[in-house]
Parts: C-alpha cells; sequence; structure tokens
C-alpha cells in the first residue's frame, strides 16, 4: 500500500468513527464537557440516547440546548463518558457551562 493509499483509508477509518478524536475537542472543551454530563443525564432519567437527553434536559430547564446531537465534540464526550474515559479536560469537575 502506498502512503497516498494509507493517508485515504485512515481518513475513512477517523471519519467513520464518529468525527472529531478526544484530543481535537480541545477547541470546544465546553461541548465535550456537556457530552459527557448528557450521558450521565441519560442514565439518571433513563430517557437512553444522547437526542433524547439532550431535549429532555432542556426542556425542563426551560431553555434551548446549548449544544445539539449532531455535534462532534458532545458525541466523542457521550462516548468516552460511557467507556468511562476521564475527560483529559476537566480535572477540577467543573460544569460544562464554566469552561
Amino acid at each position: 500500500m502506498t502512503i497516498f493509499g494509507a493517508v485515504i483509508f485512515a481518513s475513512l477509518i477517523l471519519t467513520s468513527c464518529g468525527g472529531k478524536t478526544t484530543v481535537q475537542c480541545k477547541d470546544d472543551i465546553s461541548a465535550y464537557e456537556f457530552g459527557r454530563e448528557m450521558q450521565a443525564y441519560t442514565i439518571l432519567s433513563g430517557v437512553g440516547s444522547l437526542s433524547k437527553a439532550i431535549d429532555e434536559y432542556s426542556s425542563g430547564l426551560g431553555i434551548s440546548p446549548p449544544y445539539d446531537a449532531n455535534n462532534d465534540c458532545v458525541k466523542r464526550g457521550y462516548s468516552d463518558a460511557q467507556d468511562n474515559i476521564k475527560s483529559p479536560y476537566n480535572k477540577e469537575g467543573k460544569s460544562w457551562s464554566t469552561f
């Protein structure tokens, strides 16, 4: 396999695995941490999915959601929390809104 072919293959793999990596979400830590909190909310509320958690959380507070379920960093935070991967950005345990 040529180097060009390997680069194309790696790009396809990364794209098919859900967009941005945890490291790439450093520029949008708030969205990443929001996804992590929504994962905890799905467990507590029993809603079962990221999009339902965001809708229920936002309507319960009477606000528009700050991020939607299609945001790559929200999805990555949700996935990392589901997989019990600690946040590399939130050692103090801040809320997503304090970043």
